[in-house]
């Protein structure tokens, strides 16, 4: 049992989870997302017609514990990383948008090292910001027109509240559709969904011009 008087929840999804695995009679109260703040006195610099894109780095497997199902599917899957910021990446390019990409925290020494070479990398492209993990999501989204996710982080839900395009990006196609953890949130599963979704921001007229690009 409990000694917390009551639990501040974003939606339904986690009362209900709280509820299921705590007690029907756990006090829950659903407040819709609960924002987070920051110390950084100045925001990096966003280009116009910016996607945030917002990961969750690999650790490596010796600093690693645990077993769940996204445990399972980020570690079990190495792959994972790379592609999700290559398909991201490339399409973002080819529709003629910046991308920001925010780390989920500075973990240093313990990620792993293909991953800081393929971010360093990408920090050497035009069309690439690489902003602070110690940035609130929030602040970004004064500059971004979009955001797409790592499973299932919780910067997808910050942006659909506020009325961004928000999407989660699975690049190896395994997690079903209508995953309940996803909050209702779109799960892009393949290239072509996000090139089709990055091509609703331009139909939706979200983006300023002048663009280049070509998004057929």
């Amino acid at each position: 049992p409990t000694t917390w008087p009551v639990f501040l929840v974003w939606d339904a999804y986690q009362a209900d989870t709280l509820k299921r695995d705590l007690g029907q009679g756990t006090p829950v109260r659903i407040v819709g997302p609960i924002h987070f703040s920051d110390a950084i006195p100045i925001a990096p610099e966003i280009p116009v017609n910016a996607i945030a894109v917002f990961d969750i780095q690999p650790h490596r497997k010796s600093n690693t514990s645990g077993i769940s199902t996204l445990y399972e599917y980020y570690y079990a899957n190495p792959s994972m990383h790379k592609l999700f910021l290559e398909d991201i990446h490339a399409t973002i390019r080819e529709c003629g948008f910046s991308m920001v990409l925010k780390e989920k925290r500075y973990i240093a020494a313990d990620g792993e090292r293909r991953y800081g070479t393929q971010l360093q990398q990408l920090a050497g492209e035009s069309d690439v910001t690489i902003a602070p993990p110690e940035l609130a999501a929030p602040r970004l989204m004064q500059k971004c027109i979009g955001a797409i996710s790592s499973p299932f982080t919780s910067t997808a839900l910050y942006f659909q509240d506020q009325g961004y395009p928000s999407v989660y990006y699975d690049p190896l196609g395994v997690l079903e559709k209508d995953d309940p953890a996803a909050h209702g949130i779109q799960i892009l599963t393949s290239r072509s969904e996000l090139r089709t979704w990055a091509k609703t921001l331009l139909q939706a007229g979200r983006h300023q011009f002048p663009m280049e690009g070509n998004c057929e």
